[in-house]
């Protein structure tokens, strides 16, 4: 087998082991894993789900963000972590990850704030909210 076809032949073959781990994650996760990115979409997840949110957050200005849960018979935060910056810049901006499981069925608001904690809420000078469906 001449070089050529072993190179292309390997390609093919990795093509194919990650097609074929992308389809085992996605069925092994399912329903039962939703990212929220759009305000203006409406998620359903299914009970004992996980819905997550990452934000970006640079915690050397003061702002981070802060979540409320409207009902917390519908979801409860399982994870409220800062990551930090990839960059070995001075001031660089990491992530936010909250991370909610799903505990009861319902409609849930989770509203998200980006505000200074010694300014409170009111103070905050963006603000998200996610509609998550519980079925």
């Amino acid at each position: 087998m001449n070089k050529t076809r072993r190179v292309t032949l390997v390609v093919v073959m990795a093509i194919a082991l990650i097609t074929i781990g992308i389809a085992t994650v996605n069925a092994f996760l399912g329903d039962s894993y939703t990212a929220l990115t759009d305000e203006s979409k409406e998620y359903k997840i299914a009970l004992d789900g996980t819905a997550f949110i990452q934000l970006p957050e640079n915690l050397t200005t003061g702002y981070s963000w802060h979540y409320t849960l409207d009902r917390e018979d519908v979801l409860i935060c399982s994870r409220d972590e800062h990551a930090s910056p990839t960059s070995t810049l001075a001031g660089a901006t990491g992530q936010r990850e909250l991370e909610f499981r799903a505990v009861g069925k319902g409609t849930v608001n989770i509203t998200v704030q980006y505000y200074r904690s010694w300014e409170g809420a009111q103070s905050a000078i963006e603000s998200v909210t996610y509609k998550v469906t519980v079925r």
